[in-house]
């Protein structure tokens, strides 16, 4: 089985945040959930011939699937070499009454994203906060609270159909900054470098993109039929072309508050 840092896969492209600039275009709703079923069969297109140190369980907003207790289940008894790593905002956690069971259960880490700092966004973390030390009397889990806010940056310019990459055309500093070379896909059975690679044809299916992301949009992701040559090839080869659609340098700025759409 071939090692590998990290793996991840979104269990919904929903979202109940507005995040701007999110990678994943989760603030631009451009699906709902993933079926479990769906879940279960494209893991197991590579759960027995990759070995990630890391495997995590991302959205969009994974509490938003009411099936994630099952998921993480199910995430445990094909990835049983990873470790697994839950990332949520945590808003509906209470929705999953049983969660942290399953987290004790496979030994999967719960990591809390915060994504604003501000006090209307703050008090509904405490909230958060009061759930979790809850659970965690009574259940024996790992725990992260995430300041996502802290490091957020921009990827691309523009929001829907006015979206544009910034075409720095610096790959190679572009890769080497970037907060996802580590964060491989699987999405439609297949896998993808990136998450912003991986989505950006859900953002095609709904805004219809112009011409500046047709040569993203053509990229070529790793298919579950591939030889273990070429898997290798695809996980050992770090920059790419399709780099260039990232800022070569950090494009850093103050998230405005996520709890509504102000892109619109």
């Amino acid at each position: 089985m071939l090692e590998i840092k990290n793996l991840e896969i979104h269990v919904t492209f929903a979202c109940n945040l507005f995040c701007k600039s999110c990678s994943h275009f989760s603030n631009q709703q451009v699906g709902g959930n993933v079926s479990f079923e769906r879940i279960a069969t494209e893991m197991g297109y590579w759960s027995g011939r990759i070995k990630p140190k890391v495997f995590s369980i991302l959205g969009g907003e994974p509490t938003l699937n009411k099936d994630l207790c099952k998921i993480v289940r199910e995430c445990g008894r094909q990835w049983v070499y990873s470790d697994l790593l839950l990332v949520t905002n945590g808003f509906y956690l209470h929705k999953h009454p049983d969660l942290p069971k399953y987290l004790e259960d496979t030994d999967c880490k719960l990591d809390v994203s915060i994504h604003h700092q501000g006090e209307e966004y703050s008090k509904k973390v405490l909230e958060i906060k009061d759930l979790i030390d809850g659970w965690k009397a009574k259940y024996n889990f790992r725990l992260k609270y995430r300041p996502s806010s802290s490091t957020w940056r921009t990827t691309f310019e523009g929001y829907g159909a006015n979206m544009v990459p910034w075409n720095d055309n610096e790959p190679e500093k572009s890769y080497q900054i970037c907060n996802a070379k580590h964060c491989p896909q699987i999405f439609e059975g297949n896998i993808y470098k990136c998450p912003q690679l991986a989505y950006l044809g859900l953002m095609n299916k709904k805004y219809n993109l112009n011409e500046s992301w047709k040569k993203y949009l053509n990229y070529r992701p790793l298919y579950p039929e591939c030889s273990n040559k070429e898997m290798e090839q695809f996980f050992s080869q770090e920059v790419e072309p399709y780099c260039a659609m990232c800022p070569s340098y950090h494009r850093y700025f103050q998230i405005p508050c996520p709890l509504k759409n102000t892109e619109k």
